[in-house]
């Protein structure tokens, strides 16, 4: 929830009242946040598995969600990117990464071994 709302600058479920809000997060269907403004590709599928309501659907644990979200928006050059060890699509170096983002990922991530290191 917190990148979607970094990323887009809003919240993914609105409502007027407490009971709303829970019947919006609990049966309301997800978010795509592609059609609500440009992200990352691949940021659909990611929400998406992150938020499943089905847990065998979901990340096992937020730190593979967070290691998913990495590989997904960290800038990389074209040298650099790789996705489990095959370089990735051209998309991945050339993709600018959203402000919002950035600023999320600097707090999230700021003096933290990324996965790649021991």
């Amino acid at each position: 929830m917190i990148a979607f709302e970094c990323l887009l600058g809003r919240l993914p479920f609105v409502a007027n009242h407490m009971a709303g809000m829970i019947l919006a997060i609990c049966s309301g269907p997800l978010p795509v946040p592609s059609l609500i403004s440009a992200v990352p590709r691949g940021f659909d599928t990611w929400f998406a598995r992150a938020c499943a309501r089905d847990l065998e659907r979901r990340f096992p644990t937020a730190k593979s969600a967070a290691g998913a979200l990495q590989a997904l928006c960290r800038p990389r050059s074209a040298e650099a990117a790789h996705v489990n060890g095959e370089p990735a699509a051209p998309h991945v170096a050339a993709e600018a990464v959203p402000s919002g983002l950035k600023r999320f990922w600097a707090v999230c991530f700021r003096d933290r071994p990324s996965a790649a290191e021991p």
